[in-house]
C-alpha cells in the first residue's frame, strides 16, 4: 500500500449492503476490489468466472484544461479459472453543461 493509501474492508453476508457500500467507496474515486463473487458470467453472453474472481475497479475524474470535466471507469476481471488473461475493460463519462441529452427510462433485463 502507498502513502496515503487506505483500505476499506467491507464484510456483510448481506449482498444488498455490500453493494450499497461498494457505490459509496467508489464514488469518491478510490478503487474497489470485490472478491467472493457466486459463480456466473461477466456478461449476460459471455465467458463464466468462478468464485475465485477479483474485480478490480478503479474510479477516476480527470478536468481537462479547457474545462471538460470526466469520468473513467476501469474494471478488471482476474480470474485464474477460466480467463488466459485479465479481461479489462474502460469506460468515460463526459460531464454535459446541462441535462438536455439526459432521457433516464428503467432498465429491461430478458
Amino acid at each position: 500500500m502507498k502513502e496515503g493509501e487506505a483500505i476499506v474492508f467491507v464484510i456483510d453476508d448481506d449482498d444488498s449492503i455490500r453493494q450499497a457500500l461498494r457505490s459509496l467507496i467508489r464514488s469518491v474515486g478510490l478503487k474497489v476490489e470485490t472478491t467472493r463473487l457466486k459463480e456466473g458470467y461477466l456478461r449476460k453472453n459471455g465467458v463464466p468466472y468462478s468464485e475465485n474472481t477479483v474485480v478490480t475497479e478503479y474510479f477516476d475524474r480527470h478536468d481537462e484544461t479547457d474545462g471538460t470535466n470526466w469520468f473513467t471507469v476501469t474494471t478488471i476481471v482476474h480470474d485464474l479459472k477460466y480467463l488466459a488473461q485479465d479481461f479489462i475493460t474502460s469506460t468515460h463519462f463526459k460531464k454535459e453543461a446541462d441535462a438536455s441529452k439526459w432521457f433516464p427510462s428503467p432498465c429491461k433485463a430478458k
